[in-house]
Order: C-alpha cells, then structure tokens, then sequence
C-alpha cells in the first residue's frame, strides 16, 4: 500500500495541490488531499505561443 501513497502523493503535486496525513486515535491514519483548479504550471501554455 506503501507504493500507491506515493503515487497518489506525486500526482497531487503534480497538479498544485496539496496532501495530509494524520494518525486517527482508534488506529490507522487518514489521508487527506486538495487539487487545483487551475492549469498545473508544468502545462501551462505561454504568452504568444499559439
């Protein structure tokens, strides 16, 4: 499972947002994540380029 967080990490990085974690008192943890509702920088198109 250890994989897939990283991945999932990577891909809300990747697209400006944001990833948390935090230890639930029961046991286990929870994830949490936010996106952007922009264009990620990497994609962006620049000025003239059209």
């Amino acid at each position: 499972m250890g994989i897939i967080i990283v991945a999932g990490a990577s891909f809300v990085e990747v697209h400006g947002g944001r990833i948390h974690a935090e230890n639930r008192a029961g046991g286990g943890a929870r994830f949490m994540f936010s996106l952007s509702r922009g264009v990620p920088p990497m994609v962006a198109e620049e000025p003239g380029s059209t």
